[in-house]
């Protein structure tokens, strides 16, 4: 297929930083799309109107001093700059300065697809470029986009709608979002798809974290912490980890929660995602509450405990996604339980793997047929 018969698709997500799930997911999306034989590209943010300061950053942008402003703005950190690195190297960027750039791009996009992650959590944030607010009349798409929450914030709800109604085909990463989507829109097309980090085998994400760089020594089995909440009752749930697990844990501090330390653990703060995905393959055991660790550990087949990030009955809960996943999957006594030790026993990964399989087809065909038709 030549370039001059291949779609242009732009992916427009959050680019990530320093959540790892939130990097993964928009380079995995960007990868299976590539491999499918589309021309991608990844738009992380839209411009704001055209202004004297928006042409001075294009120009600068043009010669590369955008670039080195960055650079010598973090160059004592290490942690940022190693991180960059991948950054620059992993993604696609269309990094855009003007209006003017931005109507080229929608001339040029044969359909935008948002997703994943939590993109449409109104409680989190609102952002109208998600929503694919500025596409004119070219297709939209969502895949796996995820509202996170039960329901939309009631004060965006009626532009949300607007918004919603304007997409070609819908696919969410929560069964309970189809229903939410239904009920706001009276839509009965809304579909649910797989998280993008699960449309990339275990043999592919070992070929992306051959190039990790871990500075520490680890130990030769050990557990993974990665935890996103900061809760005072993690520490004592993580000693219980520790004992009935009984092996060393190495920490990897969330961007959210980057002091959060264990008496006796190893804690890797330089870590990128890279890193992030090798050290679940190494790992023997998995200890989150993070939904994408917890998406890889199950695409790695390891057995992991889940730490429950939310308090019941908070309307900014996010423990719905987890919940979903687990329940799909029938993996629910993975949560953490002080008065059961069911979180301890092996996976049979069997049935798991199988469902997961079927999945994954079932979203790339449904990828595929959006853009397609």
């Amino acid at each position: 297929m030549s370039n001059k018969e291949r779609k242009r698709v732009a992916i427009v997500t959050w680019k990530g930083g320093e959540n790892f799930g939130t990097c993964l997911q928009g380079y995995a999306l960007q990868e299976r799309l590539i491999s499918l034989g589309y021309l991608v590209g990844l738009l992380p943010d839209v411009p704001h109107a055209d202004g004297v300061k928006s042409w001075i950053q294009w120009v600068m942008s043009s010669v590369g001093l955008m670039r080195l402003r960055v650079w010598l703005k973090r160059k004592h950190d290490f942690q940022t700059n190693k991180r960059m690195r991948w950054e620059r190297k992993a993604y696609r960027t269309l990094t855009l300065w003007t209006q003017w750039q931005l109507r080229r791009l929608v001339q040029r996009t044969d359909c935008f697809v948002t997703g994943s992650d939590q993109i449409w959590n109104t409680y989190h944030h609102f952002m109208p470029m998600q929503f694919l607010n500025f596409a004119g009349k070219k297709k939209r798409i969502a895949y796996a986009s995820s509202i996170g929450t039960e329901r939309f914030k009631p004060e965006y709800e009626a532009q949300v709608k607007e918004w919603l109604l304007k997409f070609q085909h819908i696919g969410v990463r929560e069964q309970a979002a189809v229903r939410t989507i239904a009920d706001l829109t009276g839509r009965s097309d809304v579909v649910q798809v797989v998280d993008p980090t699960l449309l990339i085998s275990v043999t592919e994400w070992r070929n992306f974290a051959k190039d990790a760089e871990v500075e520490i020594e680890l130990p030769r089995h050990f557990i993974f912490c990665y935890l996103v909440g900061d809760n005072p009752w993690y520490v004592d749930q993580l000693r219980a980890v520790s004992d009935k697990v009984g092996l060393p844990i190495v920490i990897v501090p969330a961007c959210e929660n980057p002091l959060f330390e264990f008496e006796g653990s190893i804690v890797y703060r330089y870590a990128t995602a890279v890193e992030f995905v090798a050290l679940i393959d190494r790992a023997d055991f998995v200890c989150t509450d993070s939904f994408h660790a917890t998406a890889f550990s199950i695409n790695f087949k390891k057995p992991f405990v889940e730490f429950m990030r939310f308090r019941e009955g908070d309307v900014a809960s996010q423990n719905s996604r987890i919940y979903e996943l687990l329940t799909h999957y029938g993996l629910m006594k993975r949560i953490y339980s002080e008065t059961s030790t069911e979180w301890t026993m092996p996976i049979e990964y069997g049935k798991v793997s199988e469902l997961l399989d079927s999945d994954i087809k079932r979203s790339l065909r449904y990828l595929i047929d959006s853009i397609e038709r």
